[in-house]
């Protein structure tokens, strides 16, 4: 089985006249792959400019591009045809089934995509064009380019010079950086081009400018390196970053430069925040021509890809380089926004970067619910910090000697509750400041002590179970206290010391849909947030329920046990006991599982009430019942009563020994 390819060439500057050409290409279908097709013996084979070959089921034409703006490509697909042009073929009607396409140059040519996998294969290299069709379907014809637009730049250049500490670029080291590159590239007299790698991951790349024409250079996430690219429109698949110089700033940097312009283009990851702490995407980019290139009248187009824009707001932003830190400005650039892409057009030259802010929606915090918030918490804070205070005065001055085993847990349980609430008071406190180091310490301080509080609830309900389920003597067990302290003071000091090591703990900007900022010092991996916080609290809230309800319904059953000229414990006590018990196990904080959707603003309200507070109530079940404190024969049994009396002690746990 056979076909016949025929392609002809036709003047594009006259499209009306006759075929200049035409070739005629024999197609054994029998073949296999990577058979070169020939032409028909006397009609003009030698002269073709075209090369086909079969590969993968699809018929290649080769041609070299210098075709492609010049002419159009007629191309006729012919199944079993079997005219040969020595016995004359009337090529002025084909019409038995024929595939007629007229290709132009826009198909091959600027915008067709390199392939480097056909390139390969048809072992094609250099600035040549292939268009693909298969012969079932006339209409899927595509034009690959083998001319690769990615051209790496091997000679490599390290600088050593200071652009800040522990992983963060300042910003006026970085604007000196820039503006130095210029005397690097002269110091390497015979480099066109060449890569700058510097201190925390900074990269770039500098140039040579000879020729008057518009230049491209991307940062390739893959080789975390720039590259330079001879046309973009080529490139399958578009790289993270990349810039777009016109000629018009490459005239302006040869004229400033004795007919020799420059580009320098660098790459700031971490670079310092401005005043407002504001979120820049990706990184900086910091761009010099050793000139003064303002008010182009064709802009510098910045390329940013893979931009989740659906679920931020993005701002094309500049800084001049003046000052101490980035002032961003939004004038002299222009967005233009895509699916998944942003386009920043500037008429100036300097440091350029996006800033993303959240989306406001239903769900985000408004500056009045900060505030309502910040304000709440500093309240209860502050109350249970004096409260907290206050019992632990109490306990360690005037009755540690009378504690029981149950009344040791509660203090413990206090001093950890003690540090969690005055280091969140001092936290927002020490994040305004700008020490990095104090910013450490307060976040890792605040994580172990609220780690230690988790612990410690855990801890009460064990016993609470050894005690009310086991009907454990824990008198009787060697070294008790010592045992419940190791767990709940020294394990939370090795995971925060090695989180601390692994630089986990930083300054975190909170944003409200208006925004308005606040800073705090925590964790910003969202990963060891949900593993050792939400992840450890959700495993102590499941424990820790269960006692909880073994507990209460211990409580309704002891009431109906109740002999009938005892006193019943009314109502109001049960339920404050229940709601002792809430507090004593940390149960209020699981509110934090319900701060999604609809329920996520309220649910905040709630979480700051109960739990700001919770040493405040902890204070006032402690003093209701400091009476108990020293008989350790009621501390023994939650839920005893005297004998003389047969009144029933609702107090669940202080009595608890």
């Amino acid at each position: 089985m056979s076909s016949i390819f025929l392609f002809s060439l036709l003047d594009m500057k006259d499209c009306t006249s006759a075929f200049e050409n035409l070739w005629i290409f024999n197609v054994d279908l029998s073949k296999h792959d990577h058979e070169v097709l020939t032409c028909e013996d006397g009609h003009r084979c030698t002269h073709a400019p075209f090369e086909v070959k079969k590969h993968n089921g699809e018929y290649n034409l080769i041609f070299n591009g210098t075709l492609s703006p010049t002419y159009n490509i007629s191309l006729w697909i012919m199944q079993n045809w079997m005219c040969k042009p020595s016995e004359g073929c009337n090529t002025t009607s084909l019409d038995n089934g024929a595939a007629d396409i007229i290709i132009d140059p826009s198909v091959c040519g600027h915008f067709s995509k390199y392939d480097e996998a056909i390139c390969t294969d048809l072992d094609t290299n250099g600035p040549f064009f292939i268009l693909k069709t298969n012969m079932s379907n006339e209409q899927d014809v595509d034009c690959v380019t083998c001319n690769n637009p990615l051209h790496l730049i091997e000679e490599i250049v390290e600088v050593h010079q200071d652009l800040g500490s522990e992983g963060h670029v300042d910003a006026a080291l970085a604007n000196t950086f820039v503006e130095s590159m210029k005397s690097v590239l002269d110091k390497l007299h015979n480099k066109s081009s060449v890569k700058v790698k510097a201190a925390g991951e900074v990269t770039g790349a500098l140039l040579r400018l000879k020729e008057t024409k518009s230049i491209s250079v991307a940062y390739s996430a893959k080789g975390k390196e720039m590259v330079l690219v001879s046309n973009p429109n080529a490139l399958q698949t578009p790289l993270s970053w990349s810039v777009e110089i016109p000629a018009e700033a490459v005239r302006i940097s040869q004229s400033a430069n004795d007919g020799e312009g420059f580009a320098g283009v660098l790459r700031f990851p971490n670079m310092s925040m401005d005043d407002k702490n504001s979120t820049v995407f990706g990184a900086v980019y910091g761009i010099s021509m050793s000139a003064n290139i303002s008010n182009l009248t064709d802009p510098i187009s910045i390329h940013f890809e893979n931009v989740a824009t659906n679920f931020a707001s993005f701002n094309c932003t500049s800084w001049n380089g003046i000052g101490d830190k980035p002032n961003w400005t939004e004038d002299g650039c222009e967005m233009v926004l895509g699916n998944s892409n942003i386009t920043c057009k500037c008429y100036h030259l300097t440091f350029f970067a996006i800033l993303m802010n959240p989306l406001p929606d239903n769900n985000t915090l408004t500056e009045s619910d900060l505030s309502s918030l910040t304000y709440i918490s500093y309240i209860g804070c502050g109350l249970s910090i004096f409260f907290l205070g206050v019992a632990l005065f109490m306990h360690y001055l005037l009755r540690k000697a009378k504690s029981s085993q149950a009344i040791q847990i509660l203090m413990n349980l206090f001093t950890a509750l003690f540090l969690l609430n005055l280091t969140f008071l001092s936290n927002e406190s020490v994040a305004n400041m700008g020490s990095n180091i104090g910013c450490i310490a307060i976040a890792t301080l605040m994580h172990y002590s609220m780690l230690s509080t988790f612990t410690w609830f855990a801890l009460q309900a064990l016993h609470l179970y050894l005690r009310l389920v086991r009907m454990s003597n824990t008198k009787d067990v060697k070294n008790y206290m010592l045992k419940m302290c190791i767990p709940a003071w020294v394990c939370p000091a090795v995971v925060v010391i090695t989180l601390a090591a692994l630089n986990k703990y930083t300054l975190v900007t909170i944003k409200t849909s208006s925004g308005f900022q606040s800073k705090t010092c925590w964790i910003t991996d969202t990963m060891v947030h949900y593993v050792v916080n939400i992840g450890y609290y959700a495993m102590v809230f499941l424990f820790t329920l269960g006692i909880f309800c073994v507990v209460v319904q211990r409580i309704l059953m002891s009431n109906k046990l109740m002999v009938k000229d005892a006193k019943t414990p009314s109502v109001s006590k049960n339920l404050m006991a229940i709601m002792s018990l809430l507090a004593l196990l940390g149960l209020t904080w699981g509110v934090a599982f319900f701060s999604y959707g609809d329920m996520m603003i309220p649910s905040y309200y709630i979480f700051c009430v109960l739990n700001a507070f919770q040493g405040f109530f902890l204070f006032i079940y402690y003093y209701n019942n400091s009476k108990d404190l020293g008989e350790d024969s009621k501390a023994d049994n939650p839920f005893s009563s005297s004998s003389s009396s047969n009144t029933a002690i609702s107090n669940t746990y202080v009595t608890h020994g």
